[in-house]
C-alpha cells in the first residue's frame, strides 16, 4: 500500500491503560460483585489469562470446578462498560491531556497540518476503558474483549438472547501488542495514517517489552512509567532504560509541573519541530536520550532530590564539561555544593545525554556567564525567600535546559 504523506503529519500518542494511566481497571469490577482482588490474581494459573479466569469466575454458581466464592453472575458487556466510570485515573488524569490537546501550540500546528491523537492499546478490557473518563480523549481504543455469545455474529438470533459473557473474542498480550502497533503504522482508517516514527509509546506494565522495542526500532520515542513506592516496577522500567528500549523513565504521575507530564508535552514538541523542518530519524534520534532527573552516579543521590526528580536515568557518557557546570553550580550555592554534589553531577549527566552539542555549548556558556555574574541574588530574586539556593538553581537550570532544548 503507497502510504499516505499526511499520515507523516500525525503524532500519535500511544497508551497502555493498566500501570499507565490507572492502577487497575478490574478495581471496579472486584468492588461490584464482593471478590477480593488478592484472591483472584493468586488463582489465575500462570498458563491461563486472566480474561479466561474472569469467564471461570462467571460461571462459578455452574462450576464444581472452583471453591465457594462470590461469581461475577451476570456479567456482560453493557455492565463492564459502567463499570467505567468508576476507575480511578493516575493524577493528573484527564486533565493532562485537556492541558497538552486545548494548547496554543497543538492549535498552532494544526494550521500547518499537523494532529496529536491519543490511542490505546491495552491488556486491559476495552468495555471498561470505553467506559472510563478517559474514552473522550482517545481517538481509537484497541483492548481485550469478551464475546456474549459462543455463536457471535454467525448467528445473530442468539445474539442477544443471553448477554452474559461466554467467551473471548480478542486478548491483547506483551506477544499482541508490536503486531497492533505494526498494523498502525501501515493502514488508514479514520484518522490520519500513523507513522510509528512519529509516536511516542506510554507504558507501565512489565510484560510489554516487545511493544517498546517495536516503537524504538521504528524510529519513535518510548517512556516507561512505574507507581511511586513500587520497587519492582522502578527496577522494570530502569532496565528498559538501561537496554535502551525507553529514552526516559518516570512516576505515573501526570499533574502539572510533573516530570511524566513536562516529558511527554517536550516530546510532542519536538517531533512536531522535527516534522515541520523536514528532519529526518537519524537526525534527531540517534541514541535514546536521557531523562532530567536522578542517575546512577559514584555517589548515591540524595532522597529530597529523587522526590524532586521523580525518575531515575541511565548515567550519560564522561563528559568534559562537568568541570564547567560544577564551578557555576560552586558559585551560586557557595558551600551547599559538597552536600549536593551527586545530585548536580545526576543532572549534569542528564543534560548532556539529551542536548546536542550545540544546545549544550550554548547552555553551558549561558549558565556560566549567569553564575559570574549575580551568582545568587538573580536567583533569590526570581523566587520566594524561604526556598533553599539550591532549589532555586534547579529552577534556573530547569528553565534554561527549556530554553536551549527547544532551540
Amino acid at each position: 500500500m503507497t502510504k499516505d504523506p499526511s499520515g507523516q503529519r500525525s503524532i500519535a500518542v500511544v497508551w497502555e491503560f493498566e500501570k499507565t494511566l490507572s492502577a487497575d481497571c478490574l478495581q471496579p469490577l472486584f468492588a461490584r460483585f464482593g471478590v477480593d482482588p488478592k484472591a483472584f490474581w493468586r488463582s489465575v494459573p500462570q498458563d491461563t489469562s486472566y480474561l479466561n479466569h474472569i469467564l471461570e469466575y462467571t460461571a462459578a454458581e455452574l462450576s464444581t470446578a472452583l471453591p465457594p466464592t462470590p461469581a461475577f453472575r451476570g456479567l456482560s458487556n453493557s455492565l463492564l462498560y459502567e463499570l467505567g466510570p468508576e476507575v480511578s485515573l493516575y493524577d493528573g488524569l484527564p486533565e493532562f491531556l485537556e492541558r497538552l490537546n486545548g494548547s496554543a501550540e497543538v492549535a498552532g500546528w494544526a494550521t500547518l497540518g499537523i494532529r496529536v491523537d491519543h490511542f490505546i492499546v491495552s491488556t486491559g478490557i476495552e468495555q471498561i476503558i470505553r467506559g472510563s473518563r478517559i474514552c473522550p480523549y482517545m481517538s481509537e481504543i484497541w483492548g481485550s474483549e469478551f464475546d456474549e455469545s459462543p455463536s457471535g455474529s454467525d448467528y445473530p438470533l442468539f445474539a442477544t438472547a443471553d448477554p452474559t459473557i461466554c467467551g473471548v473474542r480478542r486478548s491483547i498480550d506483551g506477544t499482541t501488542k508490536p503486531r497492533i502497533l505494526s498494523e498502525m503504522n501501515s493502514r488508514t482508517g479514520k484518522h490520519t495514517e500513523i507513522s510509528l516514527q512519529n509516536t511516542i509509546y506510554i507504558d507501565g506494565s512489565s510484560s510489554n517489552v516487545p511493544a517498546f522495542g517495536t516503537v524504538t526500532s521504528h524510529g519513535g520515542r518510548t517512556f516507561a512509567v512505574y507507581e511511586p513506592h513500587d520497587a519492582a516496577q522502578f527496577q522494570v522500567a530502569q532496565q528498559l532504560q538501561q537496554q535502551g528500549l525507553a529514552h526516559g523513565i518516570g512516576e505515573a504521575n501526570y499533574r502539572e509541573g510533573s516530570f511524566a507530564a513536562t516529558w511527554i508535552t517536550n516530546e510532542v514538541r519536538d517531533l512536531a519541530s522535527r516534522i515541520t523542518d523536514g528532519r529526518t530519524v537519524s537526525e534527531t534520534v540517534g541514541r535514546p536520550k536521557a531523562t532530567i532527573g536522578l542517575g546512577a552516579t559514584t555517589r548515591p543521590a540524595s532522597p529530597e532530590f529523587r522526590r524532586r526528580a521523580k525518575v531515575t536515568c541511565a548515567p550519560a557518557p564522561e563528559d568534559a564539561s562537568w568541570p564547567t557546570f560544577a564551578a557555576a553550580c560552586k558559585r551560586a550555592i557557595g558551600t551547599e555544593f559538597e552536600k549536593r554534589e551527586a545530585d548536580l553531577r545526576a543532572l549534569h549527566d542528564n543534560y548532556v545525554g539529551s542536548l546536542h552539542d550545540r544546545q549544550l555549548s550554548a547552555f553551558m556558556a549561558e549558565f556560566e556567564t549567569s553564575s559570574m555574574g549575580t551568582p545568587r541574588g538573580r536567583q533569590r530574586h526570581a523566587a520566594a525567600s524561604d526556598n533553599s539556593d539550591f532549589e532555586k538553581l534547579l529552577t534556573f537550570l530547569e528553565r534554561l535546559y527549556r530554553k536551549h532544548k527547544t532551540v
